[in-house]
């Protein structure tokens, strides 16, 4: 069974989404948790001045040392960890020169979060989670988002972040005549934060697959229903 997990961008999460989720991996014991990226929001990172009242999450100690704790919780499974665009803000920066290159051991998130358990994925890349599945941070925001995956990974179905709105389309290929599945969880950040430029229509959730089978688990004000039928 494999727990995929959406953007929680630490610093900038939502308590009651993290909180539910780790309940979900106790009560479900998965064999994988994938981790679609950006856990963490390196907003110190960014290129982008602040807004108005929004508060800038410090690296080490609002994301990164959270983010560790959060993963020795799932030390009984293998992790998958995708690299998202806030993660690759890191390497940007060293890549323009505007951070010693001697300091990356200890900057670049893939170093500071590295596990015995965990596979990294670098940014832009996909990972096989099973035969005809693929698991990535995103290729597009556009709304029909799903399908866009889709059309980037043909035959395959495609489990992806990014874009903090739940998805689930099907297509039928008509090659095969299988099904094939083009998810998003929703993402575990703040539903509204400071930055937005209106009102969002993003959602909290996660996945599970179990035998190939994808679930798509909703997340309402912190409690969630498991495919099992079990209310955490």
């Amino acid at each position: 069974m494999d727990l995929v997990l959406p953007d929680l961008h630490l610093g900038h999460h939502d308590r009651g989404a993290l909180r539910c989720v780790l309940r979900a991996y106790k009560a479900l014991r998965p064999d994988r948790v994938v981790i679609l990226g950006d856990w963490l929001d390196a907003h110190s990172w960014s290129s982008h001045p602040l807004t108005p009242g929004e508060r800038r999450a410090h690296y080490l100690n609002d994301e990164v040392e959270p983010c560790k704790l959060i993963l020795d919780q799932f030390a009984s499974a293998t992790i998958v960890y995708h690299e998202g665009n806030h993660e690759e803000r890191v390497r940007r920066r060293l890549a323009e020169g505007r951070v010693p290159s001697d300091v990356e051991d200890l900057i670049l998130p893939e170093k500071l979060l590295a596990r015995d358990n965990l596979t990294w994925v670098p940014y832009r890349h996909h990972y096989e989670l099973l035969p005809g599945w693929v698991t990535c941070h995103g290729v597009s925001e556009a709304k029909d988002a799903s399908r866009k995956h889709l059309d980037a990974y043909p035959g395959y179905s495609v489990v992806f972040g990014h874009t903090h709105r739940a998805q689930h389309v099907i297509r039928r290929d008509p090659v095969t005549g299988r099904h094939l599945h083009g998810l998003c969880p929703g993402t575990l950040s703040e539903l509204q934060p400071v930055w937005a430029k209106g009102p969002t229509t993003w959602s909290h959730g996660f996945a599970v697959i179990q035998k190939g089978t994808p679930f798509l688990v909703p997340i309402q004000d912190g409690k969630a229903t498991l495919p099992n039928g079990k209310r955490i």
